[in-house]
């Protein structure tokens, strides 16, 4: 059968080696193999899709990515390695939630960010960032403790 997907890599670094990723709250697909290491922070895991698909047909995987309670963060990253028709992000906050969020676009990890637009959050304490035709580069949400950041 070729020519069908079935399965999907993600793969998350976490800017704190110490504080190691966990998949989490798969739906739509199962985990497979997960790799980890410690020394760097890095997580690789295979989601197994429902079923296979073919090009040009359309699959939704939700997970979850977290870590042991640690310092706190302010942003959340996925670099697109190409374009991509849909891509969407939610962020949950636990505790008390950010005054403001925004969206960021970079063309790489040195790239300043761009498209900055702000991320609407609603009472379930949740910022949802939907890209439409997104260009490879990384896309991301921000958020900040008082106020709204500089353009």
């Amino acid at each position: 059968m070729s020519g069908r997907v079935t399965r999907f890599v993600v793969r998350y670094q976490s800017d704190r080696p110490s504080s190691l990723p966990v998949l989490s709250d798969v739906d739509h697909a199962s985990p497979g193999r997960v790799v980890t290491d410690r020394a760097t922070g890095l997580m690789v895991a295979e989601l197994v899709l429902d079923r296979p698909i073919t090009c040009g047909e359309y699959a939704v995987v939700e997970y979850a990515v977290g870590s042991r309670p640690g310092l706190p963060v302010s942003y959340y990253s996925r670099t697109l390695h190409g374009a991509v028709s849909e891509y969407t992000q939610l962020i949950r906050f636990e505790g008390r939630p950010p005054a403001f969020c925004a969206s960021y676009w970079r063309a790489d990890a040195a790239a300043p960010a761009r498209r900055r637009e702000p991320v609407r959050m609603g009472l379930s304490r949740a910022s949802t960032l939907v890209v439409r035709d997104g260009p490879p580069g990384i896309v991301g949400t921000e958020w900040f403790s008082a106020g709204r950041p500089a353009p």
